[in-house]
């Protein structure tokens, strides 16, 4: 079902996924820095909180995901057990849409905030 993976792939493939999780760490990191810069250590140990939630959801979704029978969104795993990775694609793109609308929605907050400070 899948191409074989040669012996170059990994590599480049590692290398990409570790620019993007760079850019996205620093990125994550200074903005919550900037828009909670009153209370920093909450903010950061929120980070720390969404992630390890994000992790548990999604590996309790690994066993709990499962279909009856082969298709194109139902993927059989080396062990034999049959996954709905459509669901896991679209938990990760609404969680995505979602994130981009409450980035919005705090840095409009944050410049109005910034703005009432500045005129009092």
């Amino acid at each position: 079902m899948f191409p074989p993976l040669h012996c170059s792939t990994l590599p480049r493939l590692s290398f990409v996924q570790g620019i993007g999780r760079a850019t996205f760490e620093g990125t994550l990191k200074a903005t919550f820095a900037d828009f909670f810069s009153y209370e920093k250590e909450g903010a950061f140990g929120n980070i720390i909180l969404q992630n390890g939630l994000a992790g548990t959801i999604g590996y309790f979704l690994t066993f709990s995901l499962l279909c009856d029978e082969p298709s194109k969104y139902c993927i059989e795993y080396r062990n034999g057990s049959l996954h709905d990775v459509l669901t896991f694609e679209l938990i990760v793109c609404v969680s995505a849409i979602i994130g981009i609308l409450g980035y919005v929605r705090a840095a409009t907050i944050h410049r109005y905030e910034r703005n009432a400070e500045l005129s009092n």
